[in-house]
């Protein structure tokens, strides 16, 4: 006698082991740059910026990544290049 076929037990299996993986792994969270979070904790900061978090719970200055695009504006073309003096240096 056959407790289960196949593919149901490949597919008993898979649900399985999705759930012990999501019940198990915890998602990053964001917080505010005063935290507060755990000591050891990877947070996002501000949605860009993942940060562990320190001793004090507040995450640190220095963040391993940004994933936000820097929104800086470059200056005119023409002020970059006329902006060197026509001096030599002396």
């Amino acid at each position: 006698m056959r407790f289960c076929d196949r593919t149901f037990c490949r597919l008993q299996l898979l649900l399985i082991v999705v759930f012990s993986a999501a019940t198990s792994v915890h998602g990053l969270r964001n917080v505010r740059p005063d935290g507060p979070c755990d000591p050891g904790e990877l947070v996002f900061v501000g949605f860009c910026n993942l940060c562990m978090c320190n001793s004090q719970g507040m995450p640190n200055q220095l963040c391993a990544r940004s994933w936000c695009p820097v929104q800086t504006t470059l200056p005119p073309r023409n002020s970059i290049l006329y902006s060197i003096p026509n001096k030599p240096f002396t």
